[in-house]
């Protein structure tokens, strides 16, 4: 649908997909063909290795960066995709997270390593 618009007017993509952003991620993740992308730009395609952290707070960034330089090339972007906490965080931003806690996070896998992996429930 994308690229039937930009033959009319003047967009790129902003994808809002937690899984596109992940390089080699092809299968069953949607992302527009090599034709598509040649046809319209996208942005937010492939940017990440599957072993980099991504999260709501860099996409939000990430975003509004791409969206500020689609704006500056006076074209129009078009948000799309299907993750609900990435458009969220784009419309309306993120609470500030709380620091992290080393303390808690070493009481955690010392008692992790006392109880062992979590119980499974016994029920049928």
């Amino acid at each position: 649908m994308a690229a039937a618009l930009a033959k009319r007017v003047a967009i790129e993509v902003v994808s809002a997909d937690s899984r596109q952003v992940y390089r080699g991620m092809d299968v069953a993740t949607g992302k527009p063909s090599a034709e598509i992308r040649r046809q319209v730009a996208h942005h937010l395609v492939d940017v990440v290795d599957p072993d980099d952290r991504y999260q709501a707070a860099r996409f939000r960034a990430d975003a509004a960066a791409a969206i500020d330089a689609i704006h500056a090339r006076g074209h129009l972007p078009v948000v799309v995709g299907g993750t609900g906490l990435y458009v969220r965080a784009l419309l309306r931003g993120l609470d500030p997270a709380p620091p992290a806690d080393p303390e808690f996070r070493r009481g955690a896998r010392v008692d992790r390593g006392r109880r062992g992996p979590a119980l499974r429930s016994t029920r049928g």
